[in-house]
């Protein structure tokens, strides 16, 4: 039985590592992780009722770790296809991904992705910054060195709109983690072009850019600095290349209620509306 469940572990990691270096689906890799879960859970029943305690309780705490993982990335998954326009019904996928952080939390209240997952809905989904705020300073002192929860809590204050507390945490961020995902990048960006620092965030975009020349977010976000630096013509290309690749792409498919101060998701939809996104 402990071979049979390391040999099942360990194929969950192939999908899994490939997920964490970017190359991965979130579905696929959320599932993998579920139904590795719930195999090792049976495998505890198992070894408990053959009289093997102990490695019962050590493959009980694997079990629960790798369902708590599955509920934050399958989380994870819901908010991107709100982010993608690709979410038959944002406030399902929202109360959905909800739902699945809460039960992580409720499995492992250790376990900081799940409270800064939590905390950045409350903020950036539905309005409730102060409880964002909360839930980012719990994963926060949970995992202080942790270049996401660093990012993570940085882009919740982003929102929350306390732009001198989000920067210094963003730069430690990229400290920590120097060769980061994208969404490090494009919520930097946000927080410095709201800062009016708009040839750093330039900077940051591009670097999301060439990291993955096909993230459509990186190019919406670069839209948006680039026409409030008043450089309308590089604002067009950059809409351009959102509609490159995602043709049917609309300003109404974004979330409408990120930012506390609701004037800067209007000025974001009037800079995107001016280089030509419906």
């Amino acid at each position: 039985m402990v071979i049979a469940l390391l040999v099942i572990i360990t194929l969950m990691w192939i999908p899994l590592g490939l997920f964490y270096l970017g190359e991965g689906d979130g579905k696929t890799c959320g599932a993998a992780s579920g139904f590795v879960g719930l195999i090792v859970l049976a495998g505890t029943i198992i070894m408990f009722i053959g009289g093997d305690a102990m490695n019962g309780m050590l493959f009980g705490s694997f079990g629960v770790f790798y369902l708590t993982v599955a509920y934050c990335i399958l989380a994870g998954t819901h908010l991107l296809e709100i982010w993608l326009g690709l979410s038959k019904s944002p406030q399902e996928s929202v109360n959905r991904a909800i739902e699945l952080c809460q039960r992580a939390i409720a499995m492992d209240s250790s376990l900081a992705q799940a409270h800064m997952r939590l905390g950045y809905i409350y903020a950036a989904m539905i309005r409730q910054h102060d409880k964002g705020i909360a839930e980012g300073e719990k994963a926060l002192a949970l995992a202080p060195n942790s270049a996401d929860i660093v990012n993570g809590h940085a882009m919740i204050l982003t929102y929350a709109g306390r732009l001198n507390e989000a920067i210094p945490l963003y730069r430690e961020a990229l400290r920590l983690n120097p060769k980061p995902p994208n969404n490090y990048y494009r919520h930097f960006a946000v927080a410095l072009r709201e800062a009016g620092q708009y040839d750093e965030a330039i900077v940051q975009l591009k670097k999301a850019i060439e990291q993955e020349p096909n993230d459509p977010l990186a190019y919406l976000v670069l839209t948006t600095v680039y026409s409030y630096a008043g450089h309308q013509e590089e604002a067009c290309s950059a809409v351009a290349e959102v509609l490159r690749i995602r043709p049917t792409f609309h300003i109404e498919q974004l979330p409408q209620g990120t930012h506390r101060d609701l004037a800067i998701v209007e000025h974001e939809n009037e800079a995107l509306r001016s280089a030509g996104l419906l």
